[in-house]
């Protein structure tokens, strides 16, 4: 494993530390990649801060380091094919409450979210959190039942039992590692539980710890 590999990897095993972040930071403006190394740190100063207190001159670097950060990141993940072709990134304050298409979220830096269908989840899961540290999954294309009486996502319970939901491997090996034992009731809930369960699974396909309930979002 090469020098920005092992910094990387620091990165994906604690996701919530900035020093990791900030070291990788230091190691690409070193390379000749100065642009996303100061990216990474401004991003990292305006999460620190509430939205009322960002400098505005913070601000409009962020804006401009994006196109040339953004250009990165797919240069990096691509050939890999980490995330689908089809998915946009944006930053986070820029997160929609319900996202219908493959969308991928940056923050501090890097990759932290990811909304995209169960079935490209499935296709990529090892790649993506072998490259970015992720820490919330959404599904685009199934939601959880509103019912007390039925709790839990309709797709999945309605899925034909001739034919294996991509669900149900969360259901087998993410909720098991990820310490939950059966869906809640509200959907909130469970979209959370399901996210708290993909980031499990992903990382254990990716060899990389499981990260403690307190530090995985939903």
């Amino acid at each position: 494993m090469d020098e920005r590999a092992i910094l990387l990897r620091n990165v994906l095993n604690e996701p919530s530390c900035d020093t990791a972040r900030l070291v990788y930071a230091d190691w690409l403006e070193e390379h000749d990649e100065s642009e996303r190394a100061e990216f990474i740190r401004v991003q990292i100063e305006l999460a620190r801060l509430f939205p009322t207190e960002q400098p505005r001159l913070l601000r409009e670097r962020e804006t401009e380091l994006w196109p040339a950060a953004v250009f990165s990141i797919y240069d990096e993940v691509r050939p890999a094919k980490v995330i689908p072709d089809n998915m946009t990134v944006y930053k986070i304050d820029e997160k929609r409450e319900t996202a219908k298409r493959p969308e991928a979220y940056v923050s501090r830096g890097f990759i932290g979210e990811i909304s995209l269908p169960c079935a490209a989840f499935m296709q990529h899961a090892k790649a993506i959190f072998a490259a970015h540290p992720v820490t919330s999954i959404a599904f685009t294309n199934v939601r959880p039942s509103a019912t007390d009486r039925e709790p839990g996502f309709k797709d999945y319970f309605c899925w034909p039992r001739t034919q294996r939901h991509p669900l149900a491997f969360l259901m087998d090996a993410g909720f098991l590692k990820a310490g939950i034992d059966s869906w809640r009731d509200t959907e909130q809930e469970c979209m959370n539980d399901a996210s708290r369960a993909a980031v499990a699974y992903g990382r254990t396909l990716a060899n990389i710890p499981i990260l403690p309930l307190a530090a995985v979002g939903g």
